[in-house]
């Protein structure tokens, strides 16, 4: 393997002179060369996919094989005003077209939840319900936040996410947060 490849969605970028930049909906696939001791290096081969529906920062995002090809799924974070984006929406990378909702989460959440498949099952987990400040800073060991205890899995038969049931089989249907001091 000579070339690692990864795909950049959303943020945020700076703003003139280091001011408060603007929410995005861009999408990126960038590619590292190995050099001939196999230790990467940024070279300027990149490609913009296709914008994203909604401009997003803080959100989840994971390439998942789903409906036969692999998939670039985005869930939650926040938009420009910081209100949480409730819209899920993927990107298949077989046949690469638009950006497409695949549902509505539950309980949106921002502070980057995760996004995977857990036994088989799309499931989003993590993250925060709202901010108590208009600040993008993320402290992990702030005891104040409000973390996101809801697991949603996609359920098929709606064609949308729901909360994680005892019968969905994951161990869990909601997280406590342990804290050590």
């Amino acid at each position: 393997v000579n070339t690692v490849s990864f795909i950049v969605t959303g943020g945020k970028n700076v703003g003139p002179n280091g001011s408060d930049g603007t929410t995005m909906r861009k999408a990126l696939k960038a590619h590292l060369k190995l050099d001939q001791n196999k230790q990467p290096v940024l070279g300027r081969e990149h490609e913009f996919l296709p914008m994203m529906n909604f401009a997003r920062k803080q959100h989840g995002c994971a390439k998942i094989f789903f409906n036969g090809q692999d998939t670039m799924i985005v869930a939650g974070g926040s938009n420009q005003d910081d209100s949480l984006v409730p819209e899920v929406e993927f990107l298949g990378l077989r046949h690469i077209t638009n950006w497409k909702i695949f549902g509505n989460l539950k309980t949106p959440r921002f502070g980057f939840p995760s996004i995977g498949k857990v036994s088989g099952q799309i499931v989003v987990v993590g993250g925060r319900n709202y901010s108590s400040s208009k600040s993008d800073k993320l402290d992990i060991d702030s005891t104040s936040e409000n973390v996101a205890k809801t697991i949603e899995i996609y359920d098929e038969k709606i064609h949308n996410f729901r909360s994680a049931i005892i019968s969905d089989n994951l161990g869990k249907t909601s997280l406590e947060i342990t804290r050590y001091n």
